[in-house]
């Protein structure tokens, strides 16, 4: 993508970030969230064309411009305590702030930023990206209903749109305790033949940005996950490799049979996007890299290699 006038909210958070490191090489990139942490903010004002400090669960778009070429809505509110309020804040990033964007910005193409946490969970198959949605925790509903409220829109004005639903992600510059328990050689839950698609964020920077020219109306969806399924017990012997660190001993029982249904269907992704550039294992060593260097913002040498 190049010279483009790009917006991309949520642009402090893991993807967001990695998104606007990648794109303002290229285009006019405008950066928006509520930059709660001076060091980020600072970060993302050394590439971005502009940046708005917004707090999209409470207040409106009005200030912002109403022509941007490719709105990246990035954004989430994890919903807190789940109280009213909360979820008030939550919905309003997800549906209300979306909304707005879009009635301002009718000839923008829209990506929108999801989770497969939505899928209600289907025994003994993949989750495919029709399988229905579930609600649960606030903010995966809050992305349901930012799915409906798209489609609604996109139908009735026109707009161009695709949503991601992202798997499993992990960034070198943003420390996540799941990965660094994998890293030193243990894993998540009891069952190292559990199947996890742990997403090296390359994978999905790429996939977001090449995704643009795939909007359309009515929205579609696409999973975007690893094309390379591996067990917990694999991705703790990969971490123990990289690091030294003894295998736990929950990763070296004979565990049960995998659960398919916690793994994405990545079939349509690598019909239109292409497949995984990146292995787990490089990913691995690019996070492992950056934790001894002590990096926490992005940096060229971690998003390397071809897009495709």
């Amino acid at each position: 993508m190049e010279g483009k006038k790009v917006l991309v909210t949520g642009a402090s958070g893991q993807i967001g970030r990695g998104l606007v490191h990648v794109l303002a090489k290229a285009n006019e990139v405008h950066a928006l969230a509520r930059f709660g942490k001076p060091a980020i903010l600072e970060e993302v004002q050394a590439k971005a064309a502009a940046v708005w400090r917004v707090d999209m669960a409470r207040e409106r778009p009005n200030e912002l411009p109403t022509d941007y070429d490719v709105v990246f809505h990035e954004a989430v509110d994890w919903g807190g305590d789940d109280s009213l309020a909360a979820q008030s804040a939550s919905f309003h990033l997800s549906c209300d702030f979306l909304a707005d964007l879009m009635a301002r910005n009718r000839a923008a193409v829209f990506v929108l930023g999801s989770t497969g946490s939505v899928y209600k969970p289907v025994v003994g198959t993949c989750r495919e990206d029709e399988t229905p949605v579930a609600g649960g925790e606030t903010y995966v509903t809050a992305k349901i209903a930012m799915s409906q409220v798209a489609r609604w829109v996109a139908e009735r004005f026109g707009h161009r749109v695709v949503e991601l639903r992202y798997w499993y992600p992990f960034a070198p510059y943003l420390p996540h305790p799941r990965a660094e328990k994998l890293m030193h050689g243990d894993i998540l839950g009891d069952n190292p033949r559990a199947i996890h698609q742990r997403t090296y964020i390359k994978h999905h920077v790429d996939k977001t940005i090449l995704a643009a020219e795939h909007a359309a109306c009515p929205p579609q969806v696409i999973n975007c996950a690893t094309d390379e399924a591996l067990t917990l017990g694999e991705l703790a012997r990969i971490g123990s490799r990289l690091t030294g660190a003894p295998l736990s001993d929950k990763a070296q029982r004979p565990g049960t049979e995998p659960g398919p249904g916690h793994v994405a269907d990545t079939a349509k992704m690598v019909r239109l996007l292409g497949p995984s550039t990146v292995s787990t294992e490089e990913g691995f060593r690019r996070y492992l890299r950056a934790r001894r260097e002590g990096i926490t913002w992005p940096e060229d040498w971690m998003f390397e290699g071809p897009m495709r």
